[in-house]
């Protein structure tokens, strides 16, 4: 009986050593909180911009990425437009049309500020008792990522397309009322 009592407690005991190796493995993984300095903003120049806004993007999607063997899956809100800087309009005249030359689209995309606009849904890590953690830094790169990507799906998914179409169809409508006129509408390159 006193043999069964030892090998219960050795047991126990490795149990023990287990679960306290594992939580100081655990907390020396755990990431360190990230030292912030914070200096104020200095405003070099304010110059206003006027912009024909045609296509105003709001899309939630997923973003799954990886460093090393550790992954995280999540959900961003972006917000955006494409939209026309009208400073740099060209305007010729042909006989008695009005031929204009829109600059290429400008498409500016960025995470929500709504809340509850980027969430965690799951992290993991390939490897046995690895921590899952990301750092702020570590997920800010990911998310720049993310962002480049959603900037090429904008044009892929025919936003700029569509853009481009209503700022034919507007400035058409507006120019050729206020000059009555035929007007062309064209965009750069």
């Amino acid at each position: 009986m006193r043999r069964i009592y030892t090998i219960l407690v050795l047991v126990l005991l490795a149990v023990v050593a287990a679960v306290c190796f594992v939580g100081v493995r655990w907390w020396n993984d755990s990431p360190e909180a990230e030292r912030v300095t914070l200096t104020p903003a200095r405003i070099s120049e304010v110059r206003p911009m006027v912009a024909l806004s045609t296509v105003d993007i709001y899309e939630e999607m997923p973003l799954k990425g990886r460093i090393g063997k550790r992954h995280i899956v999540a959900r961003v809100a972006l917000e955006g437009s494409v939209s026309f800087d009208l400073e740099k309009i060209g305007l010729e005249e042909r006989g008695d049309t009005v031929v204009v030359t829109l600059p290429p689209a400008t498409v500016t995309l960025r995470e929500s500020t709504r809340p509850d606009s980027y969430r965690v849904i799951d992290t993991w890590n390939e490897s046995f008792l690895g921590s899952a953690n990301f750092t702020a830094a570590e997920e800010n790169a990911l998310k720049r990522r993310f962002m480049e990507a959603a900037r090429r799906g904008v044009y892929r998914k025919g936003y700029v397309d569509e853009a481009e179409n209503r700022a034919r169809q507007s400035v058409e409508r507006l120019l050729g009322a206020s000059t009555g006129r035929p007007v062309e509408v064209r965009v750069g390159s």
